[in-house]
């Protein structure tokens, strides 16, 4: 199967669009009826649990390096695909921390060497850098793409990768030439990240008999050729399912217990450094369970403030609603996505979505059959149900896990600079060890990841135990 459409620097559709679109008013009450800070599940998702919290918003720094729409809604004549520009690559390139380079108008986010990155000078109790740096003259965070200030948690993860590279830049400094040092180092953090996005990341969100399919054997559903681009069924979809993981709270650390979502996103508005107090033990953070991913979505996610929605939806013109779920349902309609059944026959036609009986109050197709959509469900809910009803909210459906992975791993076979060249030279290829506390170690989960760059320190690592 291959894509109905491309265009490298813009988007392209897996499909062709719908025929019979959605209505406003009809997404406006389905996006309304989300709103629920608990799952609406009867019984707890588990075993396994849901994916850890910090995989919601590595989740959220991924799809921020692979795609960026700055169209406002409510475009008249709506756009078609190829008519909207991706500020990102559509390559697990990290564009999103490098911008253009040192030596280019991004040049204010390096050091003098140009070959370190700056980080923020605020430390934890214990001496540790957690932050991103700041613009000097405005005091707002400086990075290469502002969404990675959205809220605290992304924020710094954002200085997680700050911090790896220039953890790359002491390992390499001295062994190679000034002059290449910083595109060695660039390299070789890139590879690590896209081990991590490729065997930790999907992973941890696909349903496992379809990672092992796609990733393991290689037996992929659609044919990139050389016409790959990000689809719009990924980008105003199936990318967007993080949304559901999303608590209405999180222990940052032992000090700040319950601390609330509306105020993870308020810390990182303001024009300063970020409190030490919340810096975060990414230990707990790796052990904490995300909420399921399911059709249910936290209050907080719909009441945003006007800043808060330009930068989660990359808007430059932030208009009511300032709902996300259902600004993220308009965002179909503008591009006129095809419906969750019609992905589904195209992409994996075993996937079965069974509207079922009420139980215990607990009825899944209720918003649809008001609306009557029961069959012609929109693509980011029905990847929401699916998962919900066939997972438990445990991880992705079997159409949601393959329109992910199939994307990020069309993405890495298409960027000749990625791991899969290297995998293909030699099938044992690894990323190289790094420097430790405790010795060489490798990176092969998001965990490792913090500890190698020193966050949790050795005094915040006990708050999780």
């Amino acid at each position: 199967m291959q894509p109905f459409s491309y265009a490298r620097s813009t988007y392209g559709r897996l499909l062709p669009p719908i025929e019979l679109p959605f209505s406003y008013g009809a997404m406006e009450q389905l996006g309304l009826s989300m709103e629920s800070d608990v799952t609406r599940m009867p019984d707890k998702p588990g075993p396994p649990p849901p994916p850890k919290v910090a995989y919601t918003y590595f989740g959220q720094f991924i799809v921020h390096d692979l795609t960026r729409d700055d169209t406002p809604l409510f475009q008249n004549p709506l756009p078609e695909p190829d008519a909207v520009l991706n500020h990102r690559t559509p390559f697990l390139d990290l564009d999103s921390l490098y911008g253009r380079g040192p030596f280019s108008e991004d040049s204010d986010l390096y050091e003098a060497d140009g070959a370190s990155l700056k980080v923020g000078i605020v430390k934890t109790e214990h001496g540790q850098t957690f932050d991103v740096p700041l613009d000097p003259s405005t005091s707002q965070p400086l990075l290469a793409d502002d969404r990675n200030n959205e809220n605290i948690i992304i924020r710094q993860i954002h200085a997680i990768f700050l911090k790896l590279h220039n953890l790359a830049v002491a390992e390499l400094r001295g062994s190679v030439p000034d002059p290449e040092l910083f595109e060695k180092v660039r390299q070789r953090v890139r590879w690590q990240y896209q081990w991590l996005v490729r065997h930790d990341y999907l992973a941890k969100i696909c349903n496992p008999d379809i990672y092992d399919e796609l990733i393991n054997k290689g037996n992929t559903r659609i044919d990139w050729g050389n016409r790959f681009a990000i689809p719009v069924e990924f980008a105003r979809a199936a990318a967007r399912f993080g949304h559901s993981m999303v608590r209405d709270t999180y222990d940052l650390n032992r000090a700040k217990l319950e601390f609330p979502v509306r105020k993870i996103f308020e810390e990182a508005h303001k024009p300063k450094e970020l409190d030490p107090a919340l810096a975060i033990d990414w230990r707990r953070f790796t052990r904490d369970p995300a909420h399921s991913i399911d059709t249910a979505i936290v209050s907080a996610l719909f009441h945003l403030s006007p800043k808060s929605i330009c930068l989660f939806v990359a808007s430059s013109s932030p208009t009511d609603p300032n709902a996300l779920p259902v600004r993220t349902l308009y965002r179909g309609i503008e591009m006129k996505i095809p419906t969750g059944e019609t992905v589904a026959a195209w992409l994996d036609a075993s996937a079965v979505l069974t509207e079922r009986p009420p139980k215990d109050d607990y009825d899944p197709f209720k918003a649809l059959r008001e609306l009557q959509l029961v069959g012609r469900t929109p693509l980011w809910y029905y990847i929401l149900l699916e998962a919900e009803l066939n997972e438990k909210g445990r991880l992705l459906g079997a159409v949601g896990s393959r329109l992910v992975a199939e994307v990020i791993e069309g993405s890495l076979h298409a960027d000749p600079d990625s791991i899969i060249t290297q995998l293909q030279h030699d099938p044992k290829w690894r990323p190289e060890l790094w420097s430790s506390a405790g010795g060489k170690v490798r990176i092969d989960r998001f965990q490792q990841l913090t500890a190698v760059v020193g966050l949790p320190d050795p005094h915040i690592a006990q708050f999780g135990r």
